[in-house]
């Protein structure tokens, strides 16, 4: 019966064992299928689900409002499944030979649930305004059937709420409205890779980008350059404008899922890129190299992909490590499609600037401060460390990880309270099964007592990393961590290099 079951679908299956067995149950009923296919979370069925505006946490509570655990056991092994759940796993299979599938996933796993009226699941997800159309509907949208040439009645409008392109939606990530929002970085010194990108883009033929460069020298922060300029920026109305840059995540669509469904979810991808003016898709040159050794038929998608970027006019920009060799077809194809840009280590004096724009962003993410000092002495070890030229990412990487070292253990009082805290709640589990409830209440009342008292330690202690700084010491720490160097055995210049604050200009060192 899960032979044409889907490694996610699979996944399901065992975890809706689990939720069982955690709830001390003898069989396995479609609330516990509905919880498995929760907490698996990645599937096309879990992201459905999301788009219909439904979070999975609320999905999970509300099952677990309905179920009750049984009396407590040890149960191993495979659990048997209740007559409601044989029915949803063939309902499930029903309908994946509707949609004239070859295989059984999530999807098709929710479209069961929906359809066991009477199961705990099917009532959960009804009260929480679910349908078995709208899911039908929206499934159909995630696998690009249907998009162009089904009708669509009143009912089966789109909701205002539900996106445009559903397809990049769901397998990709929207860099520019990420720009929009503030959470893509500043870009410093990048200002002619961008431009040159820019550039590329707007051609008429091979008008994707193949951006080739050292690992870590920063061709991702060039596209996220890109991002902010197209936030910033009016879109100009012209055929070659860009408008949206769409990270596309190649291990969503699925190496781990059957060929026929990712050759599906490529071409949704495809032609809503197609369909909607100004979008280029972003991809990693690792995640096309893994695809490329999956099987022969996802080779046969990034021939597609290939030919999309040649004939379809689909823009894309691939990032990839320098000295990498391409040999197999279609991942050499779809090289092949774009134009090269080598992207350059900045100049040392850049990279300082980079740093010194990034550490307040550290310092506000650790609530510590950061001095001069340790910017100088991270700078200075990176430097000597790789021995080539200098990255921003490494003394980035020494400076958060030092940060990360500073006071993060809490207080032993703060532990003590925690630990009598559990172990007050255990005894009032206790006292209410022994139906001892005085006693409970009385547990629950110091329970209570314990946890305002951590809470107040806690806010103080808070109050007193405000004032933690991260200095040369912790620098050396964290560079030890991660090489295994003792820094006292690096010999590296302590000039302040120029542009820093604390120089010999400013008379000495000062804090950030």
């Amino acid at each position: 019966m899960f032979e044409k079951f889907t490694d996610r679908a699979r996944k399901v299956m065992a975890l809706a064992n689990q939720e069982a067995q955690r709830f001390n149950h003898e069989y396995i009923g479609t609330e516990h299928l509905l919880l498995g296919l929760v907490k698996e979370g990645t599937g096309v069925g879990a992201n459905v689900l999301k788009n219909l505006g439904l979070d999975l946490h609320k999905v999970r509570a509300e099952v677990e409002k309905l179920t009750k655990p049984g009396p407590e056991m040890v149960t191993v092994g495979k659990l048997p499944q209740t007559p409601r759940a044989k029915k949803v796993i063939e309902y499930s299979i029903e309908e994946s030979r509707k949609l004239h599938h070859n295989y059984v996933g999530t999807e098709h796993l929710l479209l069961g649930l929906l359809r066991e009226r009477e199961g705990v699941a099917a009532q959960v997800l009804t009260n929480m305004g679910l349908k078995a159309d709208e899911v039908r509907e929206e499934l159909l949208n995630l696998l690009g059937a249907g998009m162009d040439d089904t009708p669509r009645s009143a009912e089966q409008a789109p909701r205002e709420t539900q996106p445009k392109t559903p397809a990049l939606h769901t397998f990709g990530r929207d860099l520019t409205q990420q720009a929009r929002e503030g959470q893509l970085p500043e870009i410093i010194g990048r200002e002619r890779e961008i431009d040159g990108l820019m550039q590329v883009l707007r051609r008429h033929s091979r008008n994707s980008a193949l951006l080739v460069g050292p690992p870590r020298v920063g061709k991702r922060a060039v596209v996220h350059g890109l991002c902010r300029r197209l936030a910033d920026e009016v879109p100009c109305p012209t055929p070659s404008a860009i408008r949206r840059v769409v990270e596309l995540d190649l291990g969503l669509i699925g190496p781990t899922v059957r060929a026929g469904q990712a050759g599906e979810r490529i071409r949704a991808v495809v032609n809503e890129c197609g369909r909607t003016a100004g979008v280029v898709l972003l991809l990693d040159a690792p995640d096309v190299l893994s695809w490329g050794l999956v099987s022969h038929e996802h080779r046969v998608c990034l021939s597609l992909l290939a030919d999309s970027l040649l004939r379809q006019g689909v823009r894309c920009i691939l990032t990839v490590p320098g000295g990498v060799e391409i040999d197999d077809l279609p991942v050499r194809r779809l090289f092949e499609a774009c134009t090269a840009l080598r992207v350059e280590p900045l100049a040392a004096e850049v990279v300082r600037q980079i740093v010194q724009a990034r550490r307040p962003v550290l310092a506000d993410h650790h609530k510590v401060r950061i001095t001069d000092d340790a910017v100088h002495r991270a700078l200075a070890l990176a430097e000597t460390k790789t021995r080539q030229p200098l990255l921003p990412r490494t003394p980035l990487d020494l400076l958060d990880l030092a940060a990360a070292g500073v006071g993060v253990a809490p207080p032993p009082e703060i532990r003590d309270l925690t630990a009598r805290i559990e172990r007050t709640r255990q005894d009032k589990d206790t006292f209410v099964r022994q139906a001892a409830y005085d006693r409970a209440a009385k547990a629950r009342d110091l329970g209570q007592r314990l946890l305002a008292e951590r809470d107040a330690l806690l806010e103080r202690w808070q109050e007193a990393r405000k004032a933690l700084q991260v200095g040369p010491k912790e620098v050396d720490e964290a560079f030890r961590l991660l090489t295994g160097i003792d820094p006292a055995d690096v010999t590296t210049p302590l000039e302040y290099p120029p542009g820093l604050p604390g120089g010999p200009a400013g008379g000495g060192p000062t804090s950030a």
